[in-house]
């Protein structure tokens, strides 16, 4: 195949011509977006009960739910809480199970939920949902202005977005809708004689807009409508409720006061210290994410004149386009850059024609590449610019190999036809040996089980499919394009090597030589400073899965004391957006918040005590500060809350959800046994030094007025319970009691009583019931009024009582793995103490222990392919663990690289090891061909150790150096920083800087080694064979 491509250079020649044409198309017109759609195995069911405690929740809503569930397999938890007007049951499905089993499980739930009976009749319909990767792209917040305003101009807004080409729903947050509110008066109502109950219905019965039909009229045909429908509060306030034959009449504004207005609050929502109105903008899945936040961005400036003149300020913010334009111009400016950089190694080692030919490899490469993976249905988005990003400086290795090698060739005066074909055929399956154990190297990404492996995927594929262009051009590309540039020039064989290479060659055979010679001592040397480093690396390097600061956003949760309602909560809010708004310009880029909503997520609690302000940083390289720094300034500035029971900080994490730092459940029948337990728990928590924001699920709830009916009074009153609570209801909370349907909205009508007297239990229980003869019976005769506190949000785990511990920890004193272990050390013997009742682990250290465990399986699987790779490839048992010596070489620098930069193992730097391990192989597989071709030739074990090392050390240097180049800018951010990057370039930097030189004298030294070891062997056992053969 080299020889059919070098005698049609046209065809090759047009082959890279459509290969890198058409590749660049596909890569400017490739779809982008944040994460590729990924299902993460949870699924919630939510259902809504309007005015309902958690504990109604609990026993009318969630256990009725949870009993639909049990017997569903492929379940692997269940987690319940009830909260205010809401369930929400999360299932975790089992891992383990195959794409089909899980749609099945999902089908199941789904159905499952069809089936909850028994639900209250004010109950919403439970409402399962799947979570996935896919998020909102933008949001657009419409701040400040009157309530009127606002929400005109953001129902402008969302018309107008909705309109881009792409967008597929807008969701509104923080909106309003307008009502029209009836409070009536209970002492008029009392006058009266009228219930709540028949004020409503006098309005529903007014409120008709319906057809009677359709009557024939001669020739024609007319339709009959009664059309008694009301659409202003004045008309509703006319509605006649009550008459007499005087021509007397009560209408509901006789009764108490109309207005129209908008709806409570349930959830506040705040952007740049003002309240707003969020616009979270969703796209359709062919839509690209990059174009599509730059059209909201241009409708942003093009309404912001319009804003300013009503007092409006419109504020972006979760723009997700921001990082993967950011890992796009990273990627671009270290393609250019270490491009550059690659390419002036390349010329110091090489010709300068065969260094332009190397040097051409990548793009070329990365333009197959992408040829092969668009159509395949690939997107740009944050995991496969990472496998981009990673293969980068490794997709010239080859081609430097096989230049390197025919430009051995023409120095040996042989044509230039001859020297290509013979000098890349020569080195065909060592490169092919390189790229499969590289490409194992990234096999345990493919091999990771759970959400990790669905978001790591995308990263083998890329690299695999790179790996396979870059062979595809080293071999059938390159030799072509090395005939074509050679005429331009003088021959190679005339070219001498500079003095400078001479005298490198020179003194490393010497030294290599001498090493050779007390190569025991040198093994010895080099196991010390492994076992030294390995202790180091112990002693001093902490792991962190993720560690903070990664994304430059935290949120700070506010937590007032139960049943502060949402104006009080909303003042303490606007204490932190102050503190926030009052750090060093530069470092703020913007902040939003939310009122009765604490969390993200799945994490999210709903309550009117709970309030956020979400900061958004600058990007980490245009402030002084890191985030650590910032969050611990405001730490300080809010130490004293003022009325607020906590203020904790959390910062948002990169990769799939995975909790906080430290999550233990107590789960138990019994409650009180598991507030025992769960005391305990953060009494051990808060001795532990670096834990901090320590909460727990163990609240009080609001302050609760139960009405308590007497049952042999309500029996005497021909009452009951039911019709009491009704009624109640309807004072409280209110009932729509109407709908209006205008042109352009709809518009609810809610009766209630008078604020004033839903706030007194003296007039609630003043409230006349009516009785289905139709008497009116004064509440006060049949029902009393207790005052208690209840749980803000019941939870349970897999249909038990559970509560929640949680805390994060400072990643400079302890890690969550440290957290946890000293709790579970502490409490093994819960079992025996508390029988029935367990501990179970969660957050940041379960998805720890996952990925861990899938790494290191995966990573085993991949050295087994290595070791059956190279066994395979030198027909030899021994020699595959020559050149596995190269890994433990490759990690002394990666453990140096995260001393030296005072970073933790993360899973990030983990990855970069993994990537590393098949890297470093690469040069020794050629030197150990190479060294087998020498003794083959005759040479003694020594002697071809040190003339194969003195041929190899060119392409060694050259294919390391452009490798290095190519990670630098990365490592670094000399392209533009990318933090969450960072540590894998890091780790697979230096781990290379390291084995490049140490395989240069480990591999001869442990070469000559194995076959002094193989001779002894045949001095005791006369039927051994030599080296590199058993």
């Amino acid at each position: 195949m080299i020889e059919f491509f070098l005698k049609r250079r046209v065809l090759t020649n047009l082959i890279t011509f459509f290969i890198v044409v058409v590749g660049t198309w596909q890569s400017l017109k490739v779809r982008r977006e944040a994460f590729p759609d990924i299902d993460f195995d949870i699924v919630t069911i939510v259902t809504a009960l309007p005015g309902a405690s958690p504990e109604e929740v609990e026993t009318l809503v969630t256990r009725k739910v949870e009993d639909t569930l049990r017997g569903l397999s492929g379940i692997d938890r269940v987690e319940s809480y009830s909260l205010e007007n809401q369930s929400l049951v999360v299932l975790r499905l089992d891992e383990n199970l195959s794409d089909r089993e899980k749609d099945k499980v999902v089908n199941e739930v789904f159905q499952a939920a069809g089936r909850v009976e028994d639900l209250p009749s004010l109950a919403d319909k439970p409402l399962v949902k799947e979570m996935t990767s896919s998020r909102p792209l933008i949001s657009l917040s419409v701040a400040g202005g009157s309530d009127d305003d606002r929400d005109r101009f953001a129902e402008v807004l969302e018309d107008l977005i909705e309109e881009i080409d792409g967008v597929s729903e807008v969701v509104e947050e923080g909106d309003r809708k307008k009502e029209i509110l009836i409070e009536v008066d209970r002492a008029r109502l009392a006058a009266a004689r009228l219930s709540m109950a028949e004020v409503a219905a006098a309005l529903r019965g007014r409120n008709v807009d319906r057809s009677a039909g359709a009557v024939r009229a001669g020739p024609f045909e007319n339709w009959v409508r009664v059309k008694g429908a009301v659409f202003t509060a004045e008309e509703v306030g006319s509605v006649v409720v009550r008459s007499n034959d005087e021509r007397g009449a009560i209408r509901i504004a006789d009764l108490g006061r109309v207005r129209e207005g908008f709806a409570e609050h349930r959830i506040m929502s705040r952007a740049a210290g003002k309240p707003s109105i969020e616009l979270r903008v969703s796209k359709h899945k062919r839509g690209d994410t990059v174009t599509l936040a730059r059209a909201v961005k241009r409708l942003k400036a093009e309404q912001e004149a319009r804003a300013r003149e009503k007092g409006i300020e419109l504020v972006l913010s979760d723009d997700i386009s921001f990082f993967i334009e950011r890992r796009l111009k990273v990627m671009t400016n270290n393609l250019i850059s270490g491009g550059f950089l690659v390419l002036a190694a390349l010329f110091i080692f090489l010709d300068w024609r065969l260094a332009a030919v190397a040097a051409w490899g990548v793009p070329i490469s990365f333009a197959a590449a992408m040829l092969v993976s668009v159509p395949l249905g690939f997107t740009i988005n944050l995991l496969s610019l990472l496998g981009f990003i990673i293969v980068l400086g490794m997709l010239d290795d080859d081609s430097v190999v096989v230049a390197e090698n025919i430009y051995r060739h023409l120095e040996m005066g042989k044509s230039p036809a001859v020297a290509a074909v013979e000098g890349a055929r020569e080195v065909v399956l060592p490169v092919l040996g390189s790229v499969l154990v590289s490409s194992c190297a990234f096999l345990p990404f493919a091999l990771m089980s759970g959400i990790m492996g669905k978001f790591l995927l995308m990263i083998p594929l890329i690299v695999v499919m790179c790996f396979a262009a870059s062979i595809f051009e080293a071999f059938f590309i390159l030799p072509s394009h090395v005939i074509d540039l050679l005429p331009y020039g003088k021959p190679v064989s005339e070219s001498k090597d500079g003095r400078w290479y001479l005298a490198v060659v020179s003194g490393y055979r010497a030294t290599l030589r001498w090493v050779i010679g007390h190569r025991l001592r040198f093994l010895g040397l080099v196991g010390l400073f492994l076992a030294f480093t390995a202790g180091l690396a112990y002693a001093r390097i902490k792991f962190v899965l993720f560690p903070p600061g990664l994304i430059e956003q935290f949120f700070v949760e506010v937590e007032m004391p139960a049943g502060t309602n949402l104006d009080a909560t909303a003042k303490a809010v606007a204490r932190i957006e102050a503190a926030v708004a009052a750090l060093p310009k530069g470092e703020l880029d913007v902040m939003t918040g939310k009122v009765g909503v604490k969390g993200y997520e799945e994490t999210q609690r709903f309550g009117t005590h709970y309030g956020q302000v979400r900061v958004f940083l600058t990007p980490e390289e245009k402030r002084g500060r890191k985030s650590a720094a910032i969050i611990e300034d405001l730490r300080r500035r809010l130490a004293d809350p003022g009325a607020a029971a906590k203020v904790t900080f959390e910062e948002v994490q990169p990769g799939p959800p995975t909790g906080r730092a430290v999550v233990v459940r107590v789960r138990g029948r019994d409650p009180a046994v598991n507030r025992v337990i769960l005391g305990e728990i953060k009494s051990e928590l808060a001795s532990i030094a670096g834990v901090r924001d320590i909460k727990d699920s163990i609240e009080d709830g609001k302050r609760q007025w139960r009405v308590v009916p007497d049952p042999r009074e309500t029996a005497f009153a021909g009452l009951d319970a039911s019709r009491i609570a009704d009624e109640l209801f309807f004072a409280v909370d209110g009932i729509e009691a109407a709908k209006i349907h205008r042109p352009d909205e709809e518009v609810d009508v809610r009766l209630r009583l008078l604020d004033a007297q839903r706030g007194d239990p003296r007039e609630l229980l003043s409230l006349d019931v009516l009785n289905p003869q139709g008497r009116a019976v004064r509440l006060s005769r049949v029902a009393r009024i207790e005052e208690t506190r209840g749980a803000p949000f019941l939870q349970r785990f897999n249909f038990k009582p559970a509560y929640t511990v949680t805390a994060d920890v400072d990643v400079e004193k302890t890690t969550s793995r440290e957290a946890n272990r000293r709790i579970a050390e502490k409490f093994k013997d819960l079992s025996r103490r508390h029988p029935g009742y367990e501990l179970v682990f969660g957050g940041e250290e379960e998805e720890t222990r996952k990925s861990m465990d899938s790494l290191f399986r995966a990573f085993g699987v991949a050295l087994l392919l290595d070791f059956v790779i190279l066994a395979a490839l030198f027909r030899s048992y021994a020699q595959p663990l020559i050149i596995l010596l190269t890994i433990p070489i490759g990690l002394l620098g990666v453990t140096y690289a995260l001393l030296v930069h005072g970073q933790p193992a993360s899973f990030m730097a983990l990855l970069g090891v993994v990537a590393m391990s098949g890297v470093v192989l690469n040069n020794a597989i050629v030197l150990v061909n190479f060294i087998n071709e020498k003794r083959e030739a005759g040479l003694p074990a020594a002697d071809a150790a040190c003339e194969a090392g003195a041929e190899r050390l060119r392409p060694i240097w050259a294919s390391s150096l452009t490798t290095l180049l190519g990670l630098f800018p990365t490592a670094y951010g000399f392209g533009g920083l990318e933090p969450f990057v960072a540590p894998m370039a890091l780790s697979l930097a230096w781990g290379l800087t390291f084995a490049m030189p140490m395989t240069l004298f480990l591999i001869p030294v442990a070469y000559v080694t194995l076959d002094d070891a193989a001779r002894w062997a045949r001095k005791f056992f006369p039927a051994g064979r030599r080296p590199g053969s058993s």
